[in-house]
């Protein structure tokens, strides 16, 4: 059993401190000057006392100003809000995941990962998700604690006076690729593809600007700059003085711009389509991310930043690592496709002889659609939802006989959007490696995600 330590927990604690007394301050007003005692003992009195029914809307005025203040506490899809007036705005959101599985659950890389038999019950994901405004309605924040991990994922503020122009600073996810974006909520399978843990950029610690130009236009345009320490979200300091640098661009071919929320549950009557073109480039002691407390990772065949008795430490920056991602998606009457393209190239700048390649180049492609019948049969169920997904990753594209497949299907029910959904997948793996063959095993999950 993980605990969640005092250093965590106490930076969970101050968070919702701050946010119910920002809330508080605008809900109850404060006694105006030359206000007799009576007056006052009645103003700060408990309403739990003085009625049965506490309404869910008070209106009072600011002390410093004539603005009317509005203070409620509402429920909608976004979670229970919590607001007072344009000052201040936080929606609550829990997010669960119960997985079972069988044989294993992880994506295999080994022969002997597609031997596992280990059939599990899951609780996958339990956490908690923070986000609104402050002070103003273009101050926007972003809070989200893995009480898995235990961790703090994600902390950013939002500078979004300009709708052409939004400057996020903080932790968060890095503006790359659909796969890693859309939310472990908003998939359209039980979990993301084998390519996700060797091209994800993941979670890292930072500043982007991004926005959307030409709007409506042939040209139109969503774009995002950001530079970043580089070594994911558990590691908090630079290891040398090189950072990660990350660019989006996304042109809107037809229609708006496609959230990135996979499935079109809402079965949309309006095409859209979008083609985005991503790249990066870092150096550091990493050759691949996870959001965790240990989040510089290692590539297979690559030592890790934990090293071993038989791996030299490694040297800061040790890694330099260049990537890049093609992308489509498209969404239209039930019909949800996207297509990823990767490609990444990891070199060891110490030039020694080392274990491990001096220089990989991989590549990886995705493609994935789901469709709803409900679309074009009225008597299927509105919520069902099928869809399959290919994914092909080339470990090392200089040898022939080295690599990954993937076959998923998928059955989906939505109950209420992502909110309340039940997926089943199956898979079958294919494994190539010149010291094993070719390999192959199944995979089955049952997943029900929620968010409330």
């Amino acid at each position: 059993m993980r605990i969640v330590t005092p250093q965590r927990g106490n930076a969970l604690i101050f968070f919702f401190v701050f946010c119910i007394e920002l809330w508080g301050a605008k809900a109850v007003p404060a006694p105006q000057e030359g206000a007799t005692e009576a007056q006052i003992n009645t103003t700060s009195k408990d309403p739990a006392l003085e009625a049965k029914d506490v309404p869910e809307k008070t209106e009072t005025k600011d002390a410093s100003s004539d603005e009317l203040q509005t203070a409620a506490t509402t429920y909608s899809d976004k979670g229970l809000t919590f607001s007072s007036g344009e000052r201040f705005e936080a929606s609550m959101l829990n997010h669960l995941q119960l997985r079972a599985v069988t044989p294993f659950d992880q994506d295999p890389k080994t022969a002997t990962d597609l031997k596992s038999n280990t059939p599990s019950f899951l609780l996958r994901r339990a956490r908690l998700k923070l986000d609104g405004h402050l002070y103003k309605p273009w101050l926007k924040f972003k809070f989200q604690y893995d009480w898995m991990e235990p961790m703090l994922t994600d902390f950013s503020v939002d500078v979004a006076r300009f709708k052409a122009a939004t400057v996020r600073i903080g932790r968060g996810k890095v503006l790359f690729n659909d796969e890693t974006l859309a939310s472990s909520a908003k998939q359209q399978f039980v979990d993301r593809s084998l390519l996700h843990s060797a091209f994800t950029l993941d979670r890292q610690q930072g500043v982007q600007l991004l926005g959307r130009l030409f709007e409506k236009s042939f040209a139109d345009l969503n774009y995002s700059v950001g530079v970043f320490t580089g070594r994911g979200i558990g590691i908090p300091m630079n290891d040398d003085t090189n950072l990660l640098y990350a660019a989006r661009i996304q042109w809107n071919a037809i229609g708006e711009p496609i959230p990135f929320n996979q499935s079109d549950y809402k079965i949309s009557n309006a095409w859209q389509l979008n083609f985005a073109f991503a790249a990066a480039t870092n150096k550091s002691q990493c050759t691949a991310f996870k959001s965790a407390n240990d989040s510089c990772r290692a590539l297979p065949l690559y030592p890790s930043l934990s090293g071993s008795a038989t791996v030299p430490p490694l040297s800061a920056g040790q890694f330099r690592v260049d990537q890049g991602v093609f992308e489509v998606r498209s969404l239209y009457r039930g019909i949800y496709f996207k297509s990823e393209g990767h490609f990444k190239r990891v070199e060891d700048t110490t030039q020694l002889g080392t274990p491990w390649p001096q220089l990989t180049e991989m590549a990886g492609v995705l493609v994935q659609m789901g469709y709803f019948p409900h679309a074009v049969f009225d008597w299927m169920p509105r919520g069902l939802e099928l869809a399959a997904r290919f994914a092909l990753l080339d470990t090392d594209t200089s040898k022939p006989s080295d690599g990954q497949r993937e076959y998923t299907a998928a059955i989906n029910y939505f109950f209420d959007g992502h909110r309340n959904k039940l997926t089943v997948d199956a898979t079958h793996h294919v494994l190539e490696s010149a010291a094993t063959g070719r390999t192959s095993g199944e995979r089955y999950r049952l997943q029900w995600n929620l968010l409330f």
